[in-house]
C-alpha cells in the first residue's frame, strides 16, 4: 500500500518537472523569436506556479531587460534622426515600462548611451526651434516668436537667447504701439503701452524716456467732490445741503479706491488740505456743489478734472451712486453713469453698508482708471 502511494507521488513529481521544463522551452523559443512580451508573460507564469525556479526568474529578468532595451532603441532612433518630440514620447513609454517592472520587483537598466543621445538630440532640436522663432521675430510675427521661445524654455529654462527672444517678442509690439500713440499725441495710450514695456524690461530701447515724456503730457490733477443728496431737513442756513455720515464714509471709500489705482496719471488732490477753502468759496455757489457747479469748484481747488459722486439709493441691500468726471476748464462731462453694489455680492454680514461702499467705490475708480483724456 505504502509502496504504491510512493510510486504515485513520484510519478506526479516527474510529470510536474516535465511540465515546467516544457513551459521553459516554450518561453525560451518565444524569446529567441523576438516575441518578448509573450516570453515575459510565459516566464512570469512559470515563476508564479513555481516560485524560486532559477531558470524562470532569469528568463523574466532577461526578457524584461530586452523589452526595455527595445523601447530605448525606439526612442534613440527618433533622437538620431532629429525628431526629438517623438523621441521624448517614446522615452516616456520606456519610463512607464520601467516603473511597471519596478513595481513587480524586476529591475531594468538604462543604456549608458541613452542620455547622451537624448541630450545631443535635444540641443540640435532646440537650436533649430530657436532659429524658427528668431525668423518669426524678424518677420514681425511676434506672437509666434514668443510662443516658440516659450517652447524652447519649457525644455531648457536656462537658455539665455530664448529668454531674450521671448522678452523682445513680448515688448516690441507694445513699444511700437506706444511710440505710434506718442507720435499721434495719444499720450495716455502711449504711457500705458510703454509702462508695460518698462515693467517687463526697464532697459528696452528708449521706452523709459518716452514713457516719462508721455506721462508728463497725460498726467492730470483730480479733485473728488461729494454731491449731497439734498434731502429735506438737511439744509444749513445758507441753503446748501449737508452730507450725511454715510455720504462722508462713501467719500472716504472713493478717495481710497482712487489712490489704490496706483495710476501715476491720476494725481488726486488731498481734500483735507482744501476742505476749508472750498467750504468758504462754495457759499457763493447756489445750492452747494452740483454737477453744474463742480467745474467751478474744481478750479477753486486747482484741479484739472473733478470726479463727483452722489448717492441715489442706500440701504443694507443696495447702493447706487451716480458718478461723473468733469473737465474743470470747459465743464465738459466725460463720464456720467451709475455704479451699484448689491448685498448678494458682499455676503451675509451684519453691517453691509461699508462693504457696499467699498465695492461701489472700487467700480467707480476702475471706470476712472480707464479714462483717456486724449481719446476720441
Amino acid at each position: 500500500m505504502l509502496r504504491g502511494l510512493a510510486i504515485v507521488v513520484c510519478a506526479l513529481a516527474l510529470a510536474g518537472c516535465y511540465s515546467v521544463r516544457k513551459n521553459l522551452r516554450e518561453a525560451d523559443l518565444l524569446e529567441q523569436h523576438g516575441d518578448l512580451e509573450e516570453a515575459l508573460a510565459a516566464y512570469n507564469a512559470i515563476d508564479d506556479r513555481r516560485p524560486g525556479n532559477a531558470d524562470a526568474r532569469k528568463g523574466v529578468q532577461r526578457s524584461a531587460q530586452r523589452l526595455f532595451d527595445r523601447l530605448q532603441d525606439d526612442a534613440g532612433s527618433s533622437y538620431m534622426i532629429g525628431d526629438y518630440p517623438t523621441g521624448e514620447q517614446k522615452r516616456l513609454d520606456a519610463e512607464s515600462f520601467r516603473d511597471r517592472m519596478s513595481r513587480e520587483g524586476i529591475p531594468v537598466q538604462w543604456s549608458t548611451l541613452f542620455e547622451l543621445r537624448r541630450s545631443e538630440a535635444r540641443n540640435v532640436w532646440l537650436d533649430r526651434l530657436y532659429n524658427e522663432g528668431e525668423a518669426a521675430f524678424r518677420a514681425d510675427r511676434f506672437k509666434e516668436a514668443e510662443s516658440i521661445a516659450g517652447r524652447v524654455l519649457q525644455h531648457d529654462p536656462e537658455r539665455i537667447n530664448a529668454q531674450y527672444l521671448q522678452r523682445m517678442a513680448r515688448n516690441e509690439p507694445r513699444y511700437r504701439d506706444g511710440k505710434r500713440a506718442y507720435d499721434l499725441g495719444r499720450f495716455t495710450q502711449a504711457f500705458r503701452a510703454l509702462r508695460q514695456v518698462t515693467k517687463d524690461d526697464p532697459s528696452y530701447k528708449d521706452a523709459r524716456a518716452l514713457m516719462a515724456a508721455a506721462e508728463h503730457q497725460a498726467a492730470f490733477t483730480l479733485a473728488y467732490l461729494m454731491i449731497p443728496a439734498g434731502k429735506p431737513g438737511r439744509f444749513s442756513r445758507d441753503k446748501a445741503p449737508k452730507p450725511s455720515n454715510d455720504e462722508m464714509l462713501l467719500a472716504g471709500a472713493m478717495e481710497a479706491s482712487i489712490v489704490q489705482l496706483d495710476d501715476p496719471l491720476v494725481q488726486l488732490i488731498d481734500r483735507s488740505c482744501t476742505d476749508a477753502l472750498l467750504a468758504e468759496q462754495l457759499r457763493a455757489l447756489t445750492g452747494g456743489v452740483q454737477e453744474s457747479s463742480a467745474a467751478q469748484a474744481g478750479k477753486l481747488l486747482g484741479a484739472q478734472f473733478v470726479f463727483t459722486g452722489q448717492v441715489l439709493h442706500l440701504d443694507d441691500d443696495r447702493l447706487d451712486v451716480r458718478v461723473a468726471l468733469i473737465d474743470a476748464s470747459t465743464g465738459l462731462i466725460h463720464i456720467a453713469e451709475q455704479v451699484s453694489a448689491l448685498r448678494s455680492e458682499v455676503g451675509r454680514v451684519r453691517d453691509a453698508k461699508p462693504l457696499l461702499m467699498a465695492l461701489a467705490a472700487q467700480r467707480a475708480a476702475e471706470r476712472l482708471g480707464a479714462f483717456d483724456r486724449f481719446g476720441d
